[in-house]
């Protein structure tokens, strides 16, 4: 009977480029959305006010 560090390390071994590839995909989503949240944090606009005419 294997045990469950055995059997996550053999896991890991067989799925290598898979979770490279999630890592990498939760990296770059995870930086853009801290790029985007920073940037628009930061850019004070002015609201748009809309006036009722006649």
């Amino acid at each position: 009977m294997s045990t469950p560090l055995a059997y996550t390390k053999a896991w890991f071994d067989a799925h290598k480029r898979e979770c490279i590839l999630a890592l990498l995909l939760f990296l770059v989503s995870t930086a853009s959305f801290a790029a985007g949240y920073l940037f628009a944090r930061d850019a004070n606009q002015t609201p748009i006010v809309i006036e009722k005419s006649g």
